[in-house]
């Protein structure tokens, strides 16, 4: 697999892990000082912070529908940005907006180490 492709993996995979409650592997794919911001609010650094804060969260009531990724790899670092919609349980739209995602590499793995969520 091509590194674009992985990043693309990473980027899909975000929304996936979070709606399945499955905190371990979503905060995994952060950088030991990956952070996760929403607009320029700090969320959360590292990845035992963020599990922690979406452990404290309720569970996902739907789900989030990730697309239009785009990537940008300059050897060891990369850039991301998606689109994404939050739906419900209803199937009504709750939240749209854009990912934006920079990524280094480390022991062959791409990892986050700045996630932005622009509404």
């Amino acid at each position: 697999m091509n590194d674009h492709n992985e990043i693309q993996n990473i980027m899909a995979s975000y929304g996936t892990y979070a709606d399945a409650g499955e905190f371990d592997a979503w905060s995994k794919m952060f950088a030991a000082d990956g952070v996760l911001r929403l607009g320029e609010q700090v969320m959360a650094t590292g990845p035992a912070a963020l599990r922690d804060m979406f452990e404290k969260r309720p569970k996902s009531n739907g789900s989030h529908l990730i697309f239009n990724i785009s990537t940008d790899v300059a050897g060891e670092q990369a850039e991301g940005k998606a689109s994404f919609l939050f739906v419900n349980s209803d199937k009504a739209i709750h939240t749209v907006g854009v990912y934006l995602a920079r990524f280094y590499k480390d022991d062959r793995r791409w990892k986050i180490t700045s996630w932005q969520i622009l509404l």
